[in-house]
């Protein structure tokens, strides 16, 4: 079973830089998705203005209903592929920073549709950089990226000296995305700063492909989760609260004129195997006795990913105070308290 590690949970306010936010424009794209609300919501509580730019649906997202961020952000609904779009985006108005979230995420999706994929991840990523040079070159970019794009090491550890190795199309184009933000940062003085994330949960998921959200969506519904591989990879699983920490503690480096250019990783370093995982939400929810299927699928999957967060801990002062335990029991009571509406597929308000 997993090994709940001990962490800090009185660092919040030092991550967070509660009173640094107050009257700052911020841009967040991507912002009304899972990780978007939740930053958009923070952001707003510490008195940001804050623009939302969503491709489209917006207001259909369950946590952008639920923390009224139609109310308390402005939404602007457009797509980073379209140049002319995101072009006149970028003159409109001064933002302080920006976001960067808005992405094709999953990789089954990328394996399915990698065409799509790279024009999300990698064209979205140059149009925003190109507008923001022509119109704002002083905005800081925090870029969201995965820990994936190191590929695959021996053992499964490391840091953020390991060369950019992805094999598969969804790390490849974030590999890509990277690279063009190191470049427009080296050539043109941009502050530009990369955060990898390891695999985020938390409350308000709604993505039932990932492990966490599918397995509680699974035992609400009285059928057995599904394992689409064997079982044995392991990942590190990153609470939700604690990366919003981290984006915002790189944009107040980024604003202070440092660490420009940099890329941090960003893990709970509490490495646990997908069925280990499985067994603990199982056991969570008091419903051990389900069982579980490994359907052996998904060969497009590393088998170990094991990244290092000590540069970010070290430089930033940035520290994870959830453990995989308290995350998951947030996470979990979330969807129990919402469970109705999951399982029959109704709106959640």
């Amino acid at each position: 079973m997993v090994n709940f590690e001990k962490m800090n949970s009185d660092s919040r306010e030092t991550n967070a830089g509660l009173n640094y936010w107050n009257g700052k424009n911020v841009l967040v794209t991507g912002g009304a998705g899972f990780i978007g609300s939740w930053l958009s919501r923070m952001l707003c509580d510490m008195g940001a203005a804050v623009t939302i730019l969503s491709e489209k649906n917006a207001r259909e997202s369950v946590l952008f209903h639920q923390y009224d961020l139609s109310r308390r952000t402005e939404l602007v609904e457009g797509d980073i592929r379209s140049w002319q779009f995101v072009r006149d985006l970028a003159g409109t108005g001064s933002f302080d920073v920006l976001y960067h979230l808005a992405a094709q995420s999953q990789v089954t999706v990328a394996q399915e549709d990698p065409r799509g994929t790279f024009e999300v991840n990698i064209a979205g990523t140059w149009n925003l950089l190109e507008a923001f040079r022509q119109s704002s070159p002083t905005t800081a970019m925090v870029l969201a990226s995965t820990v994936s794009v190191s590929g695959e090491t021996t053992d499964g550890t490391f840091d953020e000296t390991a060369p950019l190795a992805g094999a598969y199309p969804y790390e490849t184009s974030k590999a890509c995305a990277e690279l063009i933000g190191r470049s427009y940062c080296r050539t043109y003085d941009m502050p530009v700063g990369t955060l990898r994330f390891s695999n985020l949960y938390g409350p308000g998921d709604m993505n039932f492909r990932r492990i966490i959200p599918g397995t509680v969506r699974n035992v609400l519904n009285h059928t057995k989760p599904q394992i689409r591989g064997n079982g044995k990879s392991v990942r590190d699983y990153l609470y939700v609260q604690d990366a919003v920490d981290a984006l915002l503690l790189l944009g107040k480096f980024l604003l202070s004129g440092d660490v420009a250019g940099q890329m941090f990783q960003v893990s709970s370093m509490n490495y646990v195997s997908t069925l280990d995982l499985v067994k603990s939400i199982l056991q969570l929810m008091q419903q051990s006795q389900l069982g579980y299927d490994i359907t052996n699928g998904n060969s497009a999957e590393i088998s170990q990913i094991k990244p290092s967060s000590e540069k970010i801990r070290d430089q930033l002062g940035w520290q994870p105070c959830f453990t995989l335990e308290q995350g998951l029991k947030e996470t979990v009571d979330w969807y129990l308290k919402n469970g109705n509406q999951l399982v029959s597929g109704e709106q959640i308000k």
